[in-house]
């Protein structure tokens, strides 16, 4: 079992505790929209794209630093936001809508050693599957 920090804008640390695997529905669907996004560079399995850092999706640029790397994780948490709750069937949780999805999405996609499950397990707090 992972266990992975997540530090809110408010200033509050929650644990989360979820396993990347194949039987949680945030998992499953955060690796297929990522997929149908075309952010993998190469096939990657579902068991290789949990611990995949977002330096290497295909959005993110390593030569790059500050706006430019906060504009592509805005645009690919937009997107990502709409595979997840149109193709994906993903309805917000309680107190959060599209701004607040992109937002927190944003903060793992513009950090280049968070993880797939990272990305997972921020989702997992926003949307129901």
């Amino acid at each position: 079992m992972y266990f992975c920090y997540f530090i809110y804008s408010l200033g509050h640390i929650k644990k989360i505790t979820m396993a990347w695997n194949r039987t949680s529905n945030t998992c499953v669907s955060v690796y297929g929209a990522l997929d149908d996004l075309k952010q993998y560079g190469t096939p990657t399995t579902f068991e290789d794209a949990g611990p995949l850092m977002m330096k290497y999706l295909a959005f993110f640029n390593t030569l790059a630093t500050g706006g430019p790397v906060s504009a592509a994780a805005l645009a690919i948490a937009t997107a990502l936001d709409e595979v997840l709750t149109d193709s994906y069937a993903g309805f917000y949780k309680t107190g959060i809508d599209s701004n607040k999805a992109i937002a927190e999405l944003q903060l793992i996609l513009k950090v280049a050693n968070q993880t797939v499950e990272d990305l997972s397990n921020t989702a997992d707090t926003l949307y129901t599957f």
